[in-house]
């Protein structure tokens, strides 16, 4: 085994760029990072600079680079890890940007997901996509680019408008090719692709009024993306592995096999399980089910998406097949069905060989966000390590409830219409109430996504895998343990997202002989409260969400 061989990753996240170095065995050689400038043009509105994106991502490359002291030819393969959603169009033949990329958290859509609710569409999407109507996914974002946009309307109309989210940016951008590539994790979560077929829904298409030029092919998450060029990195590297950022942490993890669950906390949280199951194509009651066990069972045959056996595909069945540019039986999961429930979101990750499986998904808008926005906007502290110290110094939030919903609430309530609060404020309220009560209601809002995935699976989860920057908070995830009622895993390796691309990566079939990656080192936290603290704790938390919810109605 090459010990001078190494993979890069580029972790492209919400609020900067890391790229990070990892030897044979999966161990951080050298690490860079880059903050990425929050654009908010309009209450509600998040935006980004894709040129940044691309620039700040390929200068943390340079720093990791620069900081190991290697040659980059030594650098055999790159993958690539990605804020998902997030909405990027540009010039299919100059690969110039033609609007700020519309970020995840923007609710700039909201009235026409309104209108498609009103139409009676969520059942129909939810029965293709896993997904439900929300501005959080990234087709109504598209649409909004396209009425509001002029330069985007005459794009599409010469058929040179591109659009895709964060991964296909930076690589059509570091291969300074007109080759349009994503993979399926990223895809499932635009609204617009069918997870059963593994495809482009014609039907969804057509109904945003989306021509399939303007979508990227579909690849499997371990795959042949092309090649860096020579002028961004000093030397033309694969780009081997893509994944969304949240299905990158889960394959960090090691969470491959049914039940494996783990749970990020970065500037909003999410909670992934993997299913391992192939989705049913109704989303409605499952028939047969009783309450203890909410999954429909039943069979599917191995066949081509929408082609009769023996029959030869129309060319809009054609067209659908080859957008993934890959075979259909790359793309066939386990057999079993499952329907989803209690709000939460049916999506793809990845198996061992980055082929897909099935996951439950739960979504956290804000976490580490709502400490930012205490930092930027109030002043209550400098360094994000300061909170840990602040909520340690007071005995309890006296009463102090902070509502973090600026960007509306995720599961299991899906209301985009809910904004933040803090509740229970006093003349003897400090910052470090203020502080704690922040760092707590997000140990609430992950029990309300444990809670939720017991109900949806059947069964009630054991013990949780974590990781993100709110990882590092002690205070954090001894509360978190101690809400949830469980041990918590902590991997020591801070960056698991990158590290799960990097897995990706050295999985690939011509990477194996010379990568052999091993599972980072973990900590193991345990509860501490007592049952009637943590009873208490929740009233509270439930009457708070409850009296934003009204106030919102």
């Amino acid at each position: 085994m090459q010990q001078n061989n190494y993979i890069l990753a580029l972790d492209q996240g919400t609020t900067g760029s890391t790229a990070i170095l990892f030897d044979a065995h999966g161990q951080t050689v050298s690490r860079g990072y880059q903050p990425i400038d929050q654009i908010f043009p309009k209450a509600g509105w998040v935006e980004h600079n894709p040129i940044e994106l691309f620039e700040k991502t390929l200068q943390a490359a340079h720093d990791a680079i620069l900081s190991a002291r290697i040659n980059s030819k030594n650098i055999k393969g790159i993958g690539i890890s990605n804020q998902r959603e997030t909405t990027v169009v540009w010039n299919k033949k100059t690969l110039e940007p033609i609007h700020n990329a519309i970020v995840w958290q923007c609710r700039r859509s909201t009235p026409l997901c309104n209108r498609m609710r009103m139409e009676g569409r969520n059942t129909w999407i939810q029965e293709k996509t896993g997904l439900i109507i929300d501005p959080y996914f990234s087709a109504t974002k598209l649409s909004w680019l396209i009425d509001n946009i002029d330069t985007c309307r005459s794009l599409l109309l010469t058929g040179d408008l591109a659009f895709g989210t964060v991964d296909s940016w930076l690589i059509a951008k570091l291969t300074q090719s007109k080759t349009h590539l994503t993979d399926f994790t990223n895809a499932s979560r635009t609204l617009c692709y069918n997870i059963h077929d593994r495809s482009w829904d014609d039907e969804l298409l057509n109904y945003f009024n989306f021509p399939i030029e303007l979508f990227p092919r579909v690849l499997n998450s371990i795959d042949d993306y092309g090649l860096t060029q020579k002028e961004h990195l000093g030397s033309e590297i694969p780009i081997l592995a893509v994944a969304g950022d949240q299905q990158a942490s889960l394959y960090g993890h090691g969470c491959v096999s049914p039940g494996q669950t783990k749970c990020t906390f970065g500037t909003g949280a999410f909670a992934l399980s993997i299913t391992g199951a192939r989705v049913a194509p109704s989303m409605g009651k499952a028939h047969g089910a009783s309450p203890s066990n909410r999954f429909a069972v039943g069979n599917f045959s191995k066949s081509t998406p929408g082609v009769s056996p023996g029959d030869a595909p129309s060319a809009s069945e054609a067209a659908k097949v080859n957008t993934t540019d890959v075979s259909p039986e790359k793309f066939i999961c386990d057999q079993q069905v499952h329907s989803p429930k209690d709000g939460f979101l049916l999506t793809l990750a990845c198996k061992q060989n980055g082929t897909p499986t099935f996951a439950l998904e739960g979504s956290i808008f804000v976490a580490g966000a709502a400490l930012q926005w205490l930092k930027d906007q109030l002043d209550l502290f400098v360094n994000s390590s300061d909170t840990q110290d602040l909520a340690m110094s007071v005995e309890s939030s006296e009463g102090v409830v902070f509502i973090p919903t600026f960007s509306g609430l995720g599961t299991p309530h899906w209301n985009p219409n809910v904004r933040a609060a803090i509740l229970g404020l006093t003349r003897g309220t400090s910052k470090a109430h203020i502080i704690r009560g922040a760092l707590e209601s997000v140990a609430f809002q992950a029990n309300d996504l444990i809670v939720g995935l017991d109900r949806c699976q059947g069964y009630s989860l054991k013990a949780l895998q974590i990781d993100g920057g709110m990882a590092n908070n002690s205070f954090f995830t001894y509360f978190l343990s101690s809400i949830l009622q469980m041990p918590i895993t902590v991997p020591q390796l801070s960056d698991i997202t990158a590290y799960g691309a990097a897995k990706l990566c050295a999985n690939h079939q011509s990477m194996k002989t010379d990568f052999n990656f091993k599972s980072p080192n973990t900590t193991v936290i345990e509860p501490e409260m007592s049952s009637e603290q943590r009873n208490e704790h929740l009233r509270a938390w439930e009457k708070a969400v409850q009296c934003v919810i009204d106030f919102a109605s």
